[in-house]
């Protein structure tokens, strides 16, 4: 196998490795439940994407491509989550 081929095998399988390793499905999405602290979210969907934070609330995306799960705490405990694309 020529230096070429063998570089694009290794490419596409690390790109299948990665969006095929997700954590962003509705399968994760359904574990989440009302009154979960921060940290339970994180052993179900790993570190997220993005997080803003003001005062006591804070938001925080977990993405995936055109999926994504939004999870909005208060006190570090679930208020509110929502998806898109799932």
């Amino acid at each position: 196998m020529s230096m070429r081929y063998l570089s694009v095998f290794i490419l596409a399988t690390l790109i299948a490795l990665i969006t095929g390793c997700s954590k962003v499905t509705s399968e994760n999405y359904n574990k989440i439940k009302l009154g979960m602290a921060s940290s339970e979210i994180e052993q179900i969907l790993g570190k997220p994407t993005k997080c803003d934070a003001i005062l006591t609330a804070k938001q925080c995306v977990w993405a995936s491509g055109n999926k994504s799960i939004d999870v909005k705490f208060v006190s570090d405990k679930v208020v509110l989550f929502s998806n898109t694309g799932l």
